[in-house]
């Protein structure tokens, strides 16, 4: 920097300090190291830390430190001084997302001082998910999950770390036949109704009956080998109504679905039965097909 350049900076610096004084409040670390000659960038956007209304050796020692950015330890450590509940779930938790273990740690999906998204996030929740995860929403996908639908991934999953593998919130088995139980699935119907599977006849709990036998019933409620939720359904997103699977695991084999609705019903054509339909205003009768 030049002598001029130096003097100019001085100047911000000297402003900002007298600013302080003569508004009768302290001078802290923010006033002169996001002067506009030094960090101003820093806090350009939205949404600023909190940890800044304390100033900024909240976070960095100004005069010296044997870590990277003046910080006063390595790691995601400085984050967990103030985010103590996350990082005791963190340090307890079987599961951990990979990001907070990285070189980058809470940096990965944040940025430590200001930004444009909720949370201080890098982008939108989705997009931030999806900036490593790009493989779970394609361009293809017509129907998307309703979490994901709405921009969000921690409705399923937790962000830091948890019990659950996948990082889920809540169980899910991992088996594609489970015997089934009253808690069992507890991931999905901490949004969708448990009725839906509960009564072997229903005219109200599920659109996935036929007159008013409940084929979810049917295929989930079954103490020996009731089928997961995945065996039919996509978990992210699909090309078929009601995240309907293209096609379903059997063995070794992946199976084609051959899912087909109706207005009143729909048809299946899987290579684990024969073909089967349904219809909710006429039960045992082929449906025609929606227009």
């Amino acid at each position: 920097m030049s002598a001029r350049g130096a003097s100019v900076g001085l100047w911000f610096v000297s402003a900002a300090v007298a600013l302080s004084l003569q508004a009768g409040r302290p001078v802290h670390a923010e006033d002169s190291c996001v002067a506009a000659a030094c960090h101003a960038k820093i806090v350009a956007a939205k949404n600023v830390h909190p940890a800044l209304q304390g100033g900024c050796t909240s976070c960095h020692n100004p005069h010296g430190s044997k870590y990277a950015k003046l910080l006063p330890e390595e790691g995601a450590g400085v984050c967990f001084a103030c985010h103590d509940a996350i990082g005791e779930k963190v340090q307890k938790a079987p599961v951990v997302h990979a990001a907070v273990k990285s070189e980058k740690n809470c940096a990965s999906c944040h940025t430590p001082h200001a930004g444009d998204h909720a949370k201080l996030l890098l982008a939108t929740e989705k997009d931030t998910c999806l900036g490593c995860h790009k493989t779970i929403v394609t361009a293809s996908m017509t129907t998307l999950h309703g979490p994901i639908k709405d921009g969000k991934c921690t409705p399923c999953h937790d962000p830091h770390g948890g019990p659950n593998a996948k990082l889920l919130v809540g169980a899910f088995p991992t088996d594609p036949y489970v015997p089934y139980t009253d808690t069992a699935y507890a991931l999905c119907f901490s949004c969708h109704k448990r009725d839906l599977l509960q009564y072997a006849d229903t005219s109200f709990a599920t659109g996935f009956r036929d007159g008013e036998r409940n084929l979810h019933f049917l295929h989930v409620n079954n103490k020996q080998k009731g089928r997961s939720c995945r065996m039919c359904h996509s978990l992210h997103g699909g090309t078929q109504p009601k995240l309907i699977a293209d096609s379903v695991p059997f063995g070794k084999w992946s199976l084609p679905v051959k899912f087909v609705k109706t207005e009143t019903g729909g048809s299946c054509a899987p290579g684990c039965h024969q073909p089967q339909s349904y219809d909710r205003k006429n039960p045992g009768k082929k449906p025609e097909p929606a227009k």
